[in-house]
């Protein structure tokens, strides 16, 4: 039950925490050549902080886009350079790190690295189209092997305007009928129960970007999805109504996703119920490309709204965004098999924290593999935390979450998992601190997996407007 917040958690973040110019948005697709899989192809999505000189840095999903591996999916931290070759033409290089698997592809420890080098040429002030090459290496899936890389950089001089602000971000919970469709193995596919997040922002042709991650927390575990697209919305006073359309990729849990696309479209009204507060429910139809299948789904949101039009003024909000590595300590029922390597997964994290008073807040954290012979293992979760001040340089945080976690052969007895989670925080540096946190999550069900953690990372504290 693979449920993976990070875009969503990266972008919100991000696209509050300065000025929306020093970010560098890029999608693209890498074409595999000669894989070793069934991944032929992955969609690249990278949000990177610009530190100026053409130099960006941050977090990258990369998902499987063609083939016949839908559900493969790999996050992790990325860097970029550009040069300047003149007016249009710039010359760019990235380099990735990170993990995952998925799709029954990958095994061992689902460590991949990619170095990509393209040509780009600036077509609008905001917008350059590059094409090149890449080289990738997935540890237990392709061997390194050379792609053909096409795709678009937004930003970041004068990317975001004042009306391109972050509207809302969400909690979802949702059900997905698929109908008599076969899954992947050729049995019937139950119906699923899906929990994630979304964040919105004020912008494009149709007055909302939106991106959202949802996980099976019922009905296939292993199954999860980022979706992306645009929505349209109308008040009514404390009522509204919005029409939607979105495009992403998603599979596993035996879902047939083929290679991976999904077609989305919906509506759904909403209740305002407080200046900052919304209720909404929507009533989508998706579709599978590459199989011909379709999937009806009924999705409640709980929207924190910052900004209901973009031209309002805002609240001051504060926010911590953390990130790391955590090395989980396994218990003996923590595999689905005896006979199954028994490494320790390292994890890389995010975490996002919405305070919502001084000490008390709401947090969503997502992992995935870095090794430990659990390649595709993922955790995504939610919760809540409240920090207590030890001294003036030590504050320690105690959370309590819930979400879903599988893949990898780990036992997750269906997917949804408990956690508990004590953290210390000091200063290292004028508004970055050390981060150290340790903890237990346990399966919900069953006697599956408990694993002990520590964890080793930075937290930056910020503030919107």
């Amino acid at each position: 039950m693979t449920l993976r917040l990070s875009l969503p958690l990266a972008f919100a973040a991000a696209l509050a925490a300065g000025p929306a110019s020093a970010y560098q948005v890029e999608t693209g697709f890498d074409r595999i050549q000669a894989p070793d899989t069934a991944i032929h192809g992955l969609h690249r999505l990278y949000l990177g902080h610009d530190a100026g000189g053409g130099f960006s840095f941050g977090q990258a999903i990369y998902s499987a886009a063609s083939g016949d591996a839908g559900g493969a999916f790999f996050w992790g931290y990325e860097t970029a350079q550009a040069w300047s070759l003149g007016d249009r033409l710039s010359i760019r290089a990235n380099g990735f790190i990170g993990g995952g698997g998925g799709a029954g592809q990958v095994t061992g420890d689902g460590l991949i690295l990619r170095l990509g080098l393209s040509l780009g040429y600036r077509i609008t002030d905001t917008t350059t189209l590059t094409a090149g090459l890449a080289r990738i290496g997935i540890d237990g899936g392709d061997a390194a092997a050379t792609a053909l890389s096409l795709g678009l950089a937004y930003g970041p001089a004068g990317a975001w305007s004042d009306a391109e602000r972050l509207r809302s971000i969400a909690l979802r919970a949702g059900l997905a009928d698929f109908g008599s469709a076969p899954g992947r193995s050729g049995s019937a596919q139950p119906d699923l129960a899906l929990v994630g997040a979304e964040f919105a922002l004020h912008g494009g042709p149709t007055g909302e970007w939106f991106i959202a991650a949802d996980g099976a927390a019922r009905g296939a575990e292993g199954y999860m999805q980022v979706m992306g697209g645009l929505r349209q919305r109308a008040a009514f006073g404390a009522l509204s109504a919005f029409a939607e359309g979105a495009a992403g990729f998603g599979g596993g849990g035996d879902v047939d996703t083929g290679g991976g696309a999904l077609l989305q479209l919906g509506a759904g009204l909403g209740l305002a119920l407080s200046p900052a507060l919304d209720l909404e429910v929507a009533l989508t139809r998706q579709w599978i490309p590459d199989t011909g299948q379709a999937a009806t789904a009924a999705t409640l949101r709980l929207a924190r709204v910052f900004h209901r039009n973009a031209d309002e003024a805002g609240t001051a909000q504060d926010w911590h965004l953390s990130t790391g590595l955590s090395q989980q300590f396994p218990n003996a029922g923590f595999r689905k098999s005896a006979d199954a390597p028994n490494g320790k997964p390292l994890m890389q994290e995010t975490s996002l924290d919405l305070m919502l008073t001084d000490a008390t807040y709401l947090t969503g954290n997502a992992q995935t593999v870095l090794g430990g012979d659990a390649a595709g293992y993922a955790i995504g979760l939610l919760g809540l935390g409240r920090t207590i001040s030890l001294s003036p340089r030590l504050d320690a945080s105690v959370e309590a979450l819930v979400g879903a976690a599988g893949g990898g052969g780990i036992a997750t007895d269906g997917g949804a998992i408990l956690g508990l989670r004590l953290e210390l925080d000091t200063p290292l540096a004028p508004g970055l601190l050390a981060n150290l946190a340790i903890g237990q999550y346990r399966t919900l069900q069953g006697d599956g997996m408990a694993p002990a953690f520590v964890t080793l990372g930075l937290k930056v504290p910020f503030r919107t407007e």
